[in-house]
């Protein structure tokens, strides 16, 4: 028979081969390789506390020989010892038959950290003549433990800061959003007023300036109540439920009633799914989008848009933002608007950024901001693609959980 990384042996020389395996002397020389191969310290001594096997890792970490270490007493050979109450009882109960285990802990055997066995020995009648102590050096994974405690310690801080900073944002917005808004609704009332009292006598550039007053005012409301709207979404995304998407669609759709009817435009919503999100603000995301595809369309367009869902693994995404190990459900928009330049594909995602300047086209720039926030809400996000003059889509990924 072949035995790995041994000569072949056959025949009769089989048997003396099994033979010479099991003589004691063979198996003392097998337990000895293995014994020094071990990284862990291994020791042993009788009753007397005197040492009978010491390993060659205990020769490495002491510096004492084998030669050197044998017959002498276990605390002479590993002084320190003697001083740690917990070896001491180990030690005890050892010799008394019990097994003893000693999690790590720093400072006996050289300063280090190790754990500790003591397993007590036997002979044939059941009686206890001496113990094996098993060293085992955990140093690398105490520190790796440690710098892991100071790492979560480290971001637990960074956690409760953000927290903070959050919390006076959100009241710093609140506050600010509430005491403009009740100044601006003065101004806006006492220019209602004004413009139904004395807009007969003013000039044609009077009314004009008067006009630009009153839009101003309008709009700085409309940017308040947005502003207001963008720092409330987290405080909205506390208790998630299942959503049919399709009933979903139809209610946002509803809200939008006016200006679709306004502007006869077709909107085809095609099959639906069932996922796990904030219906409010879901609701809130898909009508800033469809809201913006009636809206930036050419001078006497009829609004064409295409809703539609399909599953996608995050691996198959080409974007940053992605988790390849996640399945998402991608929600597409398409409409046939006027477009927008691919350059602007990310900046339209920001806070006040607002590509179309014209006045035909108003908006605060806070829409497509407070979408991708939602969608970042439901770990997921929006990607646009579009040409000028050729329409745009909107791909909103979010989770499937």
């Amino acid at each position: 028979m072949t035995y790995p990384g041994f000569l072949s042996v056959n025949g009769a020389h089989e048997d003396k081969f099994r033979k010479h395996l099991t003589e004691p002397e063979t198996q003392k020389q097998l337990a000895e390789i293995m014994n020094d191969a071990i990284i862990d310290r291994i020791l042993a001594f009788n009753i007397d506390l005197q040492i009978i096997a010491w390993n060659r890792m205990c020769e490495i970490v002491t510096g004492i020989s084998k030669h050197d270490a044998i017959g002498k007493c276990f605390f002479d050979v590993l002084p320190g010892t003697d001083a740690c109450p917990y070896v001491g009882n180990a030690i005890t109960m050892a010799l008394k038959g019990f097994q003893m285990f000693i999690p790590s802990d720093q400072g006996s055997y050289g300063g280090g950290y190790y754990e500790h066995h003591f397993i007590p020995l036997k002979n044939e009648r059941g009686h206890v003549i001496g113990v094996l102590n098993i060293i085992h050096d955990v140093a690398h994974r105490v520190k790796t433990e440690e710098e892991l405690k100071a790492l979560n310690k480290a971001l637990a801080r960074k956690n409760r800061e953000l927290k903070q900073k959050k919390a006076d944002l959100m009241v710093y917005a609140d506050v600010t959003a509430h005491d403009l808004k009740e100044p601006l609704w003065r101004i806006y009332s006492f220019i209602e007023k004004l413009t139904a009292s004395e807009m007969e006598n003013l000039s044609e550039e009077g009314k004009m300036n008067f006009k630009r007053i009153q839009a101003s005012a309008r709009r700085m409301m409309l940017l308040t109540d947005d502003v207001l709207k963008y720092f409330d979404l987290q405080m909205q995304a506390r208790s998630a439920s299942p959503i049919d998407l399709g009933q979903l669609m139809k209610f946002a759709l509803n809200e939008l009633d006016e200006p679709l009817k306004d502007s006869r435009a077709v909107v085809n919503v095609g099959e639906m799914p069932v996922i796990t999100g904030y219906r409010n603000l879901l609701t809130q995301m898909f009508k800033n989008i469809i809201d913006n595809a009636i809206k930036f369309q050419p001078t006497g367009n009829v609004p064409q848009i295409e809703i539609s869902a399909s599953n996608i693994k995050g691996s198959e995404i080409k974007h940053h933002e992605a988790n390849k190990e996640t399945e998402y459900v991608c929600v597409s928009i398409t409409d046939n608007g006027i477009g927008f330049s691919k350059k602007h594909s990310d900046r339209i995602f920001q806070m006040f950024q607002r590509v179309h300047h014209d006045p035909e086209y108003p908006g605060t720039g806070v829409g497509l901001a407070i979408s991708k926030k939602i969608a970042a809400l439901h770990s997921g996000f929006i990607t646009a693609g579009s040409r000028p003059g050729e329409g745009s889509t909107f791909n909103c990924y979010l989770e499937l959980k």
